[in-house]
């Protein structure tokens, strides 16, 4: 995503990545991207993985032994299956009686891929657990399924599981009656339950295992690969993955390196699982998956036509970016297909000069069906707007006089609105002003229930004066004035014409938006909201819950590593963050 940093003079090389949790993969250039390997379906807290045992002992009072679970199912049409498993200690793994695999892993989930082994008719997922040491243990796994022309099943480990602490051969067959097995009891969910909590013991320590759960330290990790940290009511537990620290439960993929990518500086992606991304100074590339293995892995030039593209979206076939074109900086249109993009261009929306670091920046299709973007400070529509929009009579205020301007020459004489918030009706290509005030809000994302949140940046070199505004996270509602102007001029927040933020979020310089609108990340990223810092070199998560006429805001940092500059950010049709 482009930085709003007016002093920045070029953007860094930056790969693309994807976050997958607990596996993930990278966008292009040096992109990341996030994901949950194991729940690709459903929306309900339920599907949250339980740890289980058998109902022959008490939650931290288990012999060291064997305990057996069992979850039955039927399908018609198989197509894919994927299981994650966290297990103390020790698992062997069965689909249909083969077996697939082994492994010890309470922190971080183990996962794998079961598609092959997935019959037409009765299917087994079967796990042997091995308590070696301590007295506790248990089983949280997260089973997904899906069948031909049909939604993501999850099967999370729950009460309808079964367990037992004795078998007769064969018992990870189809055919074996478990019958007289009872289901097994649940200890708690996955992530909030004690003792399966990192510790803030070093990975080294022999911190063993009690039987007064939540009193003690839970047992010391299982790898010295992991390096984890405290976690607290408003931050991840993190990892180091070279240059970058995530949750745990999330894992990195470079999908294509700096040279592969340039400097990504948008990417979007269409409805039929391509990424568009945009290069610093280039034009639009076009990145699929040519092997059909799930993972995007060939780049293409897309077009030239349009350089300096800030914002991509994708709507039914067409594509709309902001960039400089044939007809300078301008809202273009242009047909695609399932082979390839059409670059057939339209202009929708013409704008003043070129683009640049304040000029247009983000669009994103509303419920409404039209396209909202979001301009700069130092640029302006180059044509009149429809008078019955939201926004008007805007005017400059002053709080005291003389007035005085930015001493650096920063935005010298530009007055109300300064930044806006734009939408054009795709069909009419009319456009109204939905909000202004803002400084240089660089993206825009509505939540599920059809709210518009932007997060616009601050003046840096403000910083330690009466009128320095950091930056701010903002709930755009129609015809919202959010007071900022030139110089010392900024309106107050008590004014009572100036719409409040949501939160003031400090120094930084706020880039690519999106809420999770996903099923795949556990339920607590769902509908939140991911805010990359490009001069800070992280990802933020922003929970949002209305309360009356504001709002009540948690925060997390997801994402950090240096250097690290990350622009634009994405959620794919995989339900992995990009």
């Amino acid at each position: 995503m482009l930085v709003k940093k007016c002093n920045r003079k070029k953007y860094a090389p930056s790969p693309l990545i994807r976050f997958k949790a607990p596996a993930a993969s990278t966008i292009i250039g040096l992109a990341l991207s996030l994901s949950w390997f194991s729940c690709l379906a459903l929306f309900a807290t339920a599907q949250e993985p339980q740890w289980i045992w058998a109902q022959d002992h008490e939650q931290g009072n288990i012999p060291i032994g064997r305990c057996f679970f069992r979850k039955a199912f039927r399908m018609t049409q198989p197509e894919s299956g994927q299981i994650s498993i966290w297990c103390d200690d020790k698992y062997t793994l069965y689909v249909n009686g083969m077996r697939v695999s082994e492994g010890m892993s309470w922190q971080k989930p183990d996962q794998h891929d079961v598609t092959k082994h997935l019959i037409q008719g009765r299917n087994v997922v079967a796990v042997a657990v091995q308590n070696s040491e301590g007295n506790t243990a248990g089983l949280a796994a997260r089973l997904i399924v899906k069948e031909k022309e049909n939604t993501h099943v999850a099967l999370s480990t729950n009460k309808t599981w079964k367990a037992s602490v004795k078998v007769l051969p064969l018992w990870p067959m189809p055919a074996y009656s478990d019958r007289r097995w009872k289901v097994a009891q649940e200890f708690g969910q996955l992530g909030k339950t004690q003792p399966w909590l990192t510790s803030k013991q070093p990975p080294d320590s022999a911190t063993p295992k009690t039987s007064q759960v939540g009193t003690k330290s839970p047992p010391a990790p299982k790898s010295t690969t992991q390096q984890p940290t405290v976690k607290t009511a408003n931050s991840s537990i993190s990892t180091s993955h070279g240059r970058f620290k995530i949750s745990q439960a999330f894992s990195i993929t470079e999908l294509f390196n700096h040279q592969q990518t340039g400097s990504v500086i948008a990417l979007t992606f269409d409805e039929f699982g391509r990424m568009i991304f945009a290069r610093e100074q280039g034009g639009l590339f076009l990145a699929e998956d040519s092997d059909g293995d799930g993972q995007l892995d060939k780049i293409s030039n897309l077009t030239d036509q349009v350089k300096n593209c800030q914002g991509i979206l994708a709507v039914n076939g067409q594509y709309y970016v902001v960039g400089d074109g044939p007809n300078g900086s301008a809202l273009y249109r242009w047909q695609g297909s399932h082979q390839r993009p059409i670059p057939n261009l339209e202009t929708m929306v013409k704008f003043r000069g070129e683009s640049h670091e304040h000029g247009p920046h983000g669009l994103t299709l509303g419920p409404d069906g039209k396209i909202y973007v979001s301009l700069g400070n130092l640029t302006a529509m180059d044509m009149d707007t429809d008078p019955a929009g939201p926004y008007q009579n805007y005017y400059e205020g002053l709080l005291a006089s003389p007035k005085y301007e930015d001493p650096g020459g920063h935005a010298t004489d530009v007055k109300a609105p300064g930044g806006t918030i734009i939408r054009v009706d795709i069909k009419t290509q009319k456009v109204e002003t939905v909000a202004g005030g803002l400084r240089n809000a660089y993206d825009l994302a509505f939540d599920r229930y059809g709210e518009l949140f932007t997060h616009d940046s601050d003046m840096e070199s403000d910083q330690g004066t009466p009128w320095h505004r950091g930056t701010r996270l903002l709930h755009v509602i129609e015809g919202a004035e959010f007071g900022w102007r030139s110089g010392w001029s900024k309106w107050p927040d008590y004014f009572v014409d100036s719409t409040p933020p949501v939160a003031d979020t400090g120094r930084g310089s706020p880039a690519g938006l999106v809420f999770y609108n996903h099923f795949a990340f556990p339920t607590s990223y769902h509908n939140a909201l991911f805010s990359c810092d490009w001069s800070s070199g992280r990802i933020m998560v922003y929970r949002l819950e209305q309360n009356g006429t504001s709002w009540d805001v948690d925060s997390e940092v997801f994402l950090e590593g240096q250097p690290l500059n990350v622009t634009d950010i994405e959620v794919g049709p995989d339900g992995a963050v990009y």
